[in-house]
């Protein structure tokens, strides 16, 4: 009696399992970035809305016309190029505005 295999080779599993860690490891790059692009216009829409509220007695004329430029070349940049941003390029657009 001749028994036959079924299934792959032990190179072509070690090759399928190399690319499904390959494939899960960009799944949770995409996720994580998705995050970050969130969280970064999330933060957008607050400091929008704080500084013509709670903020505005800190901050002077000038210095809120100032950063609200620059929430809005932030916002511009997100839903242009940053649309397809990895999650390092989406960290250092929301440190730019923090700091």
């Amino acid at each position: 009696m001749k028994t036959v295999g079924y299934g792959l080779s032990k190179e072509l599993l070690k090759a399928a399992v190399l690319q499904e860690s390959l494939m899960q490891s960009e799944n949770d790059l995409i996720r994580e970035t998705a995050a970050k692009r969130n969280d970064l216009e999330s933060y957008l829409f607050t400091m929008r809305d704080k500084l013509d509220g709670p903020l505005k007695a800190y901050a002077t004329n000038l210095e809120r016309m100032q950063f609200q430029a620059l929430l809005e070349n932030t916002s511009n940049w997100l839903y242009d190029e940053g649309y397809t941003c990895f999650n390092s390029s989406c960290l250092l657009a929301y440190t730019n505005l923090i700091v």
